[in-house]
């Protein structure tokens, strides 16, 4: 419906009484969570998003087993449900493979390397992705894999790169950051915001993040061009 221009709210229940319409040329995307998830799968092949901010979002679900502890420590039950000696459980243990194996079709991971491809002429959304360093629904290292796969750069001040950003050589850049990223014959805006001692919940608790987001997405509903800018 957004694409054809034909999604509105009735003016009943708008809060102002006036009917609004929404331009499908200007329709940008927040995710949070579970949502931050599947706005980086969409992010790959709808081509008609401008810009997405994902929040608390991550990617590979070897690192999720492994590393999430909240609402339990996954890795330890799995551990004692395979009746497993202290340290034997990684990510490259063959259950923890056999299980991203069959995530795969569904891991944002897998996804990522096409979220800047787009037909010839069409541009490439922009993206901003932030991650709380004490994350304990979406460990932060799911959220750097996420950010390598995509090949976004890192927004200063940076806490700390994985190595998939330092292979890819994610540039560290300081604010204001617009355009860093050159593809398919245009200039995009893409970067990782880290928030050190902050969680899940960062944009929704720390004013400079919620700042951040805001004004990458009246950025590009303004001039098409995102920027991504700490208050």
């Amino acid at each position: 419906m957004h694409r054809e221009g034909k999604f509105e709210v009735p003016q009943d229940i708008a809060p102002n009484g006036l009917k609004t319409q929404f331009d499908p040329k200007r329709v940008q995307f927040i995710g949070h969570s579970q949502g931050g998830l599947s706005g980086a799968l969409m992010a790959a092949v709808d081509p008609t998003i401008k810009a997405y901010v994902l929040s608390g979002a991550g990617a590979g679900i070897s690192l999720t087993v492994m590393l999430r502890k909240d609402p339990y420590d996954i890795a330890k039950n799995v551990a004692a449900l395979l009746d497993l000696a202290a340290g034997e459980l990684s990510e490259f243990h063959p259950a923890i493979a056999l299980v991203q194996m069959l995530a795969d079709v569904t891991d944002p991971l897998a996804y990522g390397h096409k979220v800047f491809q787009r037909e010839p002429e069409v541009q490439p959304p922009h993206v901003l992705l932030t991650e709380g360093l004490l994350d304990k629904q979406t460990p932060s290292a799911t959220t750097e894999a996420l950010a390598a796969a995509i090949g976004l750069d890192v927004l200063e001040p940076v806490v700390h790169l994985n190595d998939a950003l330092k292979v890819r050589k994610a540039q560290v850049l300081a604010s204001p950051v617009q355009g860093n990223l050159f593809k398919n014959g245009f200039g995009v805006t893409g970067v990782v915001s880290q928030w050190d001692g902050k969680d899940h919940f960062v944009i929704f608790t720390t004013p400079q993040a919620a700042g951040l987001y805001a004004e990458f997405l009246n950025s590009t509903a303004a001039t098409g061009e995102a920027t991504a800018v700490l208050p």
